[in-house]
């Protein structure tokens, strides 16, 4: 009996593309942004021609996750700004923004390693920097931020936590938590008693 060999579909394309980029994630934050290839394709179960069909250079896989993480962003941002209120929404964004970095080690060396493949397109000119301008402005606005708060002091303020992929996840949660109430600490508007810096936190 003659065997009909499976075509792959559209479908099977798209779930190899997220498979492999679900594994680079957890690869890269494991191993660097230069750990040979063929590890992302063992980690998600597909062969290496498929993750060359997909991505023809370890630059343009770093390009791919750099598209999702700001995408991840975009909506970040934008959910934050539908609360009304600049404080809540600064807060909202930082919140959620580190908890992606602590579920994802690698974002902040993917960010850096696009940004130095393509410069054009840093994070700076991102279009997630916009909402968070207007949030930054209206809880200056509000009074509850400091006057000399920026935009991308907020924007950049995840990003300078690229470290924690050098911790386990237990104490990236911890140290992420205590990290963003000091930074939150550091954009009000006024003098007031430390926030209690939280202990054996289990979320951001």
């Amino acid at each position: 009996m003659t065997q009909v060999r499976r075509i792959p579909s559209r479908a099977d394309g798209i779930a190899n593309r997220e498979k492999l980029l679900d594994a680079a994630e957890t690869y890269f934050a494991q191993h660097g942004l230069d750990a040979p290839l063929h590890g992302v394709a063992e980690l998600a179960g597909v062969g290496t021609g498929t993750l060359y069909r997909n991505f023809a250079s370890q630059d343009e896989l770093v390009e791919a996750l750099f598209e999702r993480i700001d995408s991840t962003f975009a909506k970040v941002a934008s959910e934050a700004s539908a609360q009304r209120n600049g404080w809540r929404a600064l807060e909202t964004f930082l919140r959620q923004t580190v908890a992606f970095l602590v579920d994802n080690p690698a974002t902040s060396e993917i960010i850096r390693r696009q940004a130095d493949n393509d410069p054009v397109n840093s994070p700076a000119g991102r279009a997630w920097v916009d909402p968070v301008e207007e949030f930054v402005a209206l809880a200056k606005a509000e009074g509850s931020a400091r006057p000399d708060l920026t935009g991308q002091d907020l924007a950049a303020a995840p990003l300078a936590l690229g470290s924690l992929q050098n911790f386990s996840p237990d104490e990236r949660t911890e140290i992420a938590a205590r990290m963003v109430t000091l930074m939150l600490d550091g954009m009000r508007a006024h003098p007031h008693a430390p926030t209690a810096l939280p202990v054996g936190a289990d979320q951001i």
